[in-house]
């Protein structure tokens, strides 16, 4: 979205979505999966989702691309 990844697959071949940070932590603090790290670092807006997430790969990435066309 205007250049921006807000969806993609990690090295390790996690999938991972770029969403509001609240969002992020909801799906955290629900099992769904964690934050992504980047060189030592937590990207808080990120979430790599969790092997075993039954949520929609399909869903989350449209969250992700309705997040980045908002103009985050």
């Amino acid at each position: 979205v205007r250049g921006k990844i807000f969806a993609m697959l990690t090295s390790k071949g996690q999938f991972s979505v770029k969403l509001p940070r609240e969002r992020v932590s909801s799906l955290v603090a629900s099992g769904d999966g964690h934050p992504l790290t980047m060189a030592n670092r937590q990207m808080k807006e990120w979430l790599v989702v969790s092997s075993k997430s039954t949520l929609s790969w399909k869903a989350l990435a449209a969250e992700a691309h309705a997040f980045l066309a908002k103009g985050a």
